[in-house]
């Protein structure tokens, strides 16, 4: 807010400020469009509430602050751990017979290095190729000491595309680290190749609780400016915990997918995405949010 001493308590209410707040008095005020760098930021103002799990939030918080939003953090779901110690020996035995790890979530990449470290066995011994999903996934195989092939596609039909193209998969075996839920393109499609295919089932995804009122009440008050999904098991959490009257609050602020798969699972429910990143990322969330509100009027006076 600029104005002067006699109009700054109006325009005060006007715009709805609220302690903590600074008051600048003087000459150096008619600098203010020139010191103003947060204010021009693309996501000045935007409350954007992240629906993943807070251990995996930092990078789209920070990405989002980058931008001048302002992240909520209000978590759908969490994983469980899960381990079925027959299937966990059998495939920690048969390590090095493996001419694949596939691996479609960064999450099924962490649980299978716990498991590891609990059953005392050692991924050096695989030899396979790894491929990833996306940069999350890649980045947590890199974590893990392995070397993954570049992040293909951002979701798992593109990333069955490009492990197709490789070659022959008639005979060739691959370990699938997953969460709890079977079946899928990935599996799938690689079956239905000739490839072996042993799934590992290593989480679960359950629904996180949230406070249901609140966050309904913010939506339909247009307090919150966009709401953003980085995995259909959000997307079906986020339905079923907000109910009707949720999902038609949720309809005033721009709801983004973080990919096509994520959008496909908006629309299963009932909340067609006005946002698809290009890229499966934060910074791909990021983007596609600048680009969406980019034709809004500022909120350079707030």
């Amino acid at each position: 807010v600029v104005a002067t001493l006699a109009t700054l308590a109006a325009r005060v209410r006007e715009a709805e400020l609220t302690a903590p707040a600074a008051i600048v008095i003087g000459e150096v005020v008619r600098l203010a469009p020139q010191l103003a760098w947060f204010e021009q930021l693309p996501l000045f103002g935007k409350r954007v509430v992240i629906t993943r799990q807070a251990s995996q939030a930092g990078e789209w918080q920070r990405a989002l602050e980058a931008a001048g939003a302002v992240p909520v953090l209000v978590p759908m779901i969490r994983t469980a751990p899960l381990r079925d110690e027959r299937a966990l020996a059998r495939a920690f035995e048969g390590l090095a017979a493996y001419d694949w790890l596939v691996a479609a979530s960064a999450n099924a990449l962490r649980e299978l290095g716990t498991a590891a470290r609990e059953c005392g066995a050692s991924l050096a011994k695989l030899r396979a190729r790894v491929a990833c999903v996306g940069e999350a996934s890649a980045a947590a195989a890199r974590g893990l000491g392995l070397s993954p092939e570049p992040a293909r596609g951002g979701d798992a039909q593109r990333l069955v595309a490009w492990l197709l193209a490789q070659g022959e998969w008639r005979g060739v075996r691959v370990l699938l680290p997953r969460a709890e839920r079977a079946g899928g393109a990935l599996p799938n499609g690689l079956r239905a190749a000739g490839a072996v295919v042993d799934e590992l089932a290593l989480y679960r995804t359950e629904p996180a609780p949230f406070d249901r009122t609140a966050l309904i009440e913010e939506l339909s008050a247009a307090r919150l400016h966009a709401l953003a999904f980085a995995s259909p098991s959000a997307a079906r959490h986020f339905a079923e915990g907000v109910g009707a009257a949720g999902l038609a609050a949720a309809r005033r602020a721009a709801v983004a997918a973080v990919g096509p798969v994520t959008a496909e699972a908006l629309r299963a429910v009932g909340l067609a995405p006005d946002v698809v990143a290009e890229t499966p990322s934060a910074a791909g969330l990021v983007a596609a949010l600048e680009a969406h509100f980019s034709g809004e009027p500022r909120e350079g006076s707030r």
